[in-house]
């Protein structure tokens, strides 16, 4: 100690403190640690990738460390060691941990100031520990290797670098038993490698539309049925860019439409042929092209009976989305029902019981008037008195029903009246009066209004009615207006005469549309243009019917998909000739289902309008393959692109189609497509559709039109974020000390493939 006012009077002592070190660590709460790679449980970690966990605390690699720092050199006092099942034992409810030489090997403690590190991205600060297994070349002469093996399972732990003296935890070729601070388990992909090395395997594929050999994406066909047999090629749903129908034989033509000919037997009974499809959108004798062309090919009928096929296997979740959308047609149908038969009835009524009188007509329409709406009220509301001051004399219980009954003729009601004192029109006529002004004088007494004007007062019936405000008479006016009831409002008879024409139009149900009708109508939605006619629907159901291939004929799907070679991928094109054959057998088959299910469907109904469910990427929707077959013009052909196909048109888009283990092993890869791939930020085009076959094919359709066009563009495929990496396969050089270079070495940035539309169609 020193004196700060003597520097001469100073004494020294030893004084004792306590440094906290690894020794003294117990564990590590939960909530330190806040991100591990790979994750906990996963199934297809990369052997390419460093083992890493990150820290809340930046400090807390470095914390408890006995030893000083070297520069940029300090080794933290706990380290990530990795190692299979096999080779690491967690004993003690997984508090201590025992491993073998090769991972002490494997993590050489002279090295661990190469293992931590902290980044700050600009927003914050991360700890991380990463794992050396792997990153350093085998030595000769060993046996294990030190890099991740595929397909095999691993437990990654934090271990202390440091014992209770401040010596190495281990030194190589021993087995240590150390306290374990956390650990997890993961296991490695399948087969080695990662994103880079699998996307750089990849190959264009075969896909030639070569007659010669079996192309990808069409099949043989041989019609037995003629001599000799004639070979064709049947595309499927998904076919070569420059592959197009044959043409079809004359002879092959004329024997199918010969096999659909109706034929009778000897005895003038009708045999069964084969069915002519698009009859129920076609006016009988009417001939269309597309008619023809999926009748008399014998490619596009296997097509058709596909879709029929589909619609048989399909029929209970078809029928189950098309009791859903008609779940209200009882009860629409049932109101429409009732509102027929009332208006039947009402019109029956109204021609032989309507009154001739006006008036009367008023007096019948009387309980009706509060139901119907005006812009300012019910109708009772405006021509009869009520709570409102409206200065109406017409009573509001003239116009009941129970008034009727007192009012109708009878001996006791009308036995006494005068002639005519009952009729409605003599009625409504003294009902229709507004009552006279009171007296304002006594017989033989001046009127008020002269004793006023003798006086120089002014006028008493003009106080009363100008309000209790007024000087002189402030307060005596709101008296008077009390005590004589004086109407507020001067009195107002109704005009019966105008008042009768338009609510007998608004009641009488032989218009065109009678008020009834819109009230019932306007209750249901979803009607066609006969509205009280009996009640159809056409159901629209959006199933993309294009798994039902996948799962039952994957070679009509894609004709060859089996050939396809493993890490290939080819550009191909959907078929709308296919799509257009397929979706009008399963139309047949459902519509046939739907009816025979005693669900009533519009005539001209096309329910199933989707065959791949592609995404609409300006609503975010799926999207209709087809327009209804009724809309189909005569003159068009099948797979027509204008005028089957929605708008915009969806027919022959591009399709990439790969076989490869990168989709499985990273599903959330983007791809796309660009013009130009130099120009960063550039225009994208997103696939609208994914599907897949099996475990390793899947495509991509873009809404790009499968032209020349399109083969100049790019594909693009992008790595998926998956948090930071950093890569075990790189050679470290001995003068690499800390953690911030080893880091920035082994860094592994985003991967992005790119090859040209063209180069992956193989040539004729």
């Amino acid at each position: 100690m020193r004196n700060r006012d003597d520097p001469v009077d100073r004494a020294e002592r030893n004084a004792p403190f306590l440094i906290v070190g690894p020794r003294d660590v117990l564990g590590l709460q939960p909530s330190a640690i806040t991100g591990m790679m790979p994750p906990p449980g996963s199934s297809n970690a990369e052997t390419t990738k460093l083992v890493y966990v990150q820290f809340q605390a930046v400090d807390l690699p470095w914390r408890y460390t006995p030893e000083r720092a070297a520069g940029l050199r300090l080794r933290p006092w706990i380290v990530l060691i990795v190692g299979t099942t096999d080779e690491i034992r967690l004993e003690a409810n997984n508090t201590i941990i025992t491993f073998c030489a090769a991972v002490a090997d494997a993590h050489p403690l002279d090295q661990s100031a190469r293992w931590a590190h902290v980044q700050d991205d600009g927003q914050r600060k991360i700890a991380r520990l990463l794992s050396p297994r792997g990153s350093e070349p085998k030595k000769a002469g060993e046996t294990e290797p030190k890099e991740l093996k595929p397909d095999t399972e691993y437990i990654a732990a934090v271990v202390p670098a440091f014992d209770a003296n401040g010596a190495r935890a281990w030194e190589p070729g021993e087995s240590p038993t150390l306290p374990c601070y956390h650990h997890w388990r993961f296991r490695t992909a399948r087969e080695a490698g990662d994103f880079r090395s699998l996307a750089l395997r990849l190959k264009p594929g075969a896909a030639s539309p070569d007659p010669e050999r079996v192309p990808l994406g069409g099949a043989p066909l041989s019609y037995r049925r003629l001599d000799p047999p004639k070979e064709l090629s049947v595309r499927g749903a998904l076919a070569p860019i420059r592959g197009t129908d044959e043409q079809l034989p004359q002879l092959m033509a004329d024997d199918v439409a010969r096999l659909i000919a109706p034929r009778q037997d000897p005895r003038g009974r009708p045999i069964v042929t084969l069915p002519i499809y698009g009859a129920p959108w076609v006016a009988p004798r009417v001939k269309t092209a597309w008619g023809d062309d999926v009748n008399d090919d014998p490619r596009h009928r296997g097509a058709t009976g596909l879709g029929m096929w589909a619609g048989i296997e399909l029929q209970e979740q078809i029928m189950d989305a098309a009791a859903q959308q008609v779940g209200a047609l009882d009860i629409a149908a049932q109101r429409i029902r009732q509102v027929t038969l009332g208006l039947n009835l009402s019109r029956s009524l109204w021609e032989r019981r309507r009154p001739h009188n006006p008036a009367q007509r008023l007096l019948l329409y009387g309980p009706s008037l509060r139901r119907i709406v005006t812009p300012n009220g019910p109708v009772l509301d405006q021509i009869a008195a009520g709570e409102r001051p409206l200065g109406r004399p017409l009573p509001r219980r003239l116009f009941s029903s129970a008034a009727r009954r007192v009012l109708r003729p009878g001996p006791a009601r009308t036995a006494l009246a005068g002639e005519g004192a009952t009729t409605p029109g003599r009625l409504l006529e003294v009902a229709n009066r507004c009552p006279p002004s009171p007296e304002f004088a006594p017989d033989g007494l001046p009127h008020a209004d002269l004793v006023a004007e003798i006086q120089g007062r002014p006028n008493l019936e003009n106080l009363i009615r100008a309000g209790p405000n007024e000087e002189p008479w402030r307060g005596l006016g709101q008296v008077l207006s009390l005590v004589l009831a004086l109407p507020e409002l001067p009195c107002q008879p109704v005009d019966l005469r105008r008042l009768e024409p338009p609510l007998t139009e608004a009641i009488d149900p032989t218009v065109a549309e009678p008020l009834v009708q819109r009230r019932v109508l306007d209750g249901i939605t979803g009607l066609d243009d006969q509205p009280l006619a009996p009640v159809e629907v056409c159901v629209g159901i959006d199933l993309p019917v294009w798994t039902f291939l996948r799962d039952r004929a994957p070679d009509w799907l894609l004709p060859g998909v089996g050939e396809l070679e493993e890490d290939t991928v080819v550009a191909l094109k959907s078929n709308p000739t296919f799509v257009d054959a397929f979706l009008l057998g399963l139309n047949t088959q459902v519509l046939s289902e739907l009816r025979w299910r005693n669900i009533p469907v519009t005539t001209g109904c096309t329910p199933m309008r989707m065959f791949w469910g592609q995404v609409d990427l300006t609503t975010n929707s799926h999207k209709p393959d087809i327009r209804g077959v009724e809309t189909w013009p005569a003159t068009s052909h099948l797979g027509d692109r204008e005028t089957h196909q929605q708008p915009p048109p969806t027919g022959d888009d591009l399709v990439l189609v790969f076989r490869s283990e990168l989709f499985r092993r990273y599903p959330k890869t983007l791809p796309y497509l660009t013009p130009d791939p130099r120009f960063e930020g550039g225009p994208r085009l997103l696939p609208t559709f994914q599907g897949g076959i099996g475990e390793d094919i899947v495509f991509f359709r873009f809404g790009l039109k499968a032209d020349e066009r399109a083969l100049d563009w790019w594909v693009v495929l992008e790595e998926p974020p998956s948090g930071w990496s950093f890569r075990n396969d790189v050679l470290v050089d001995a003068a690499i000390n800390n953690g911030a270079d080893f880091a920035k070495l082994t860094f592994k940035g985003p991967i992005r493939l790119l090859r040209r539309v063209k180069s992956l169609i193989e040539e004729i």
